[in-house]
């Protein structure tokens, strides 16, 4: 089976490349807070490693395991999506289609304290969520979401933001999300970026902005012949 750290050098080359955290097998996304001053990355579970030590602390112990996770701007929290797990009336229940549907589980935004590392439930509401990013001000967070977890929701996808305190939805920005990995809040906190596309045409999609608080969005490369795979913004949001 395969093993996956996460590794580090000096940018000289003058060693050669290690693994940050020695004996880990299954670990990946190594993002950096915002301040630098501590690396997390999943592996399982979320864990924080601080500029120069060498052992790692676990951060979240949710059921399931962590599926993304975001730094806030502050670097003082971590959203992270992780999914309600199955229970023993699910299992004793019977499997036909109707039942399984029933009982779909579906993924939640939590937030965890780096200080004292409680995790809070934000969302209760039933969606599936594939992206989020923290407003710069840290009161809200983006989400790209569908409906339900079943593949033929995979491309039934919104774009709404939800208060961080509350995990009501504030406003639904666009109901014309066709592909995710786009999903990026301005550092002027006015404008949010999301691939965009027709629900007539499954992966034709374009990189387009809309305006945080409410209104009509604009595409950027509606005409570019070719695939964003990736984008970020610049610092001065132009």
């Amino acid at each position: 089976s395969r093993a996956s750290n996460i590794w580090a050098m000096p940018v000289d080359g003058s060693e050669s490349p290690r693994p940050l955290v020695p004996g880990l097998i299954n670990a990946g996304s190594p993002r950096w807070s915002p301040d630098g001053k501590t690396l997390a990355f999943l592996s399982q579970q979320v864990y924080l490693l601080g500029a120069g030590e060498a052992n790692a602390v676990q951060l979240t112990s949710v059921p399931g395991g962590v599926e993304d996770f975001e730094w806030s701007p502050d670097s003082k929290m971590i959203a992270f999506v992780a999914r309600d797990q199955p229970t023993r009336d699910d299992a004793e229940k019977s499997t036909d289609a109707i039942e399984v549907d029933h009982h779909l589980k579906y993924s939640r935004l939590w937030i965890s304290s780096v200080l004292d590392r409680k995790a809070v439930q934000v969302t209760k509401q039933d969606f599936e969520i594939y992206e989020l990013a923290w407003a710069p001000k840290g009161d809200e967070l983006a989400l790209v979401v569908a409906p339900t977890p079943k593949a033929e929701d995979s491309l039934n996808l919104s774009l709404i933001v939800v208060n961080r305190a509350s995990g009501e939805v504030a406003r639904t920005l666009n109901k014309l999300v066709n592909l995710t990995g786009a999903l990026r809040w301005s550092p002027d906190g006015r404008l949010l970026s999301f691939y965009e596309g027709p629900a007539t045409k499954e992966y034709a999609a374009w990189v387009s902005v809309v305006p945080a608080a409410g209104g009509p969005s604009h595409p950027l490369l509606k005409d570019y012949a070719g695939s964003v795979l990736r984008l970020e913004w610049m610092p001065d949001s132009k």
